[in-house]
């Protein structure tokens, strides 16, 4: 009889632990969610633009470029027109501050002491 006794008092373990670990699962089930929701975000912060080009050629100069590009086509390199063409070419793309290389300028001011390679001064003179 004590047995049986004990086995009715008997409680599964880790039984409140189980409902309060049930309480904080949530099934989700539904695929890529959020995809009806088209208005509960702000267009504008996607829209903002990091790179401001203050340089825009103008038309005519644009017009210009593909008058240019197009009579190089047919001379040859040695040709005036075609200088120019490449001239006028890298003068856009100098001017242009959106595009890369970007350039920096890096000073240094102490070389530090005791490299294996030894001293780069000597190379300057």
């Amino acid at each position: 009889i004590v047995t049986i006794r004990q086995q009715q008092q008997k409680k599964p373990p880790f039984s409140e632990k189980m409902e309060e670990f049930r309480e904080n699962i949530v099934s989700y089930d539904d695929e890529g969610g959020g995809e009806e929701d088209t208005e509960a975000f702000d267009i504008s912060a996607l829209r903002t633009r990091t790179v401001v080009r203050t340089h825009r050629p103008r038309k005519k100069v644009a017009s210009e470029i593909q008058s240019l590009y197009r009579q190089s086509l047919q001379v040859g390199p040695d040709s005036a027109i075609f200088r120019q063409f490449i001239s006028e070419k890298l003068e856009e793309a100098n001017t242009d501050p959106s595009v890369p290389p970007y350039d920096s300028l890096q000073t240094y001011a102490f070389e530090g002491t005791g490299s294996p390679a030894g001293s780069l001064s000597s190379l300057g003179s």
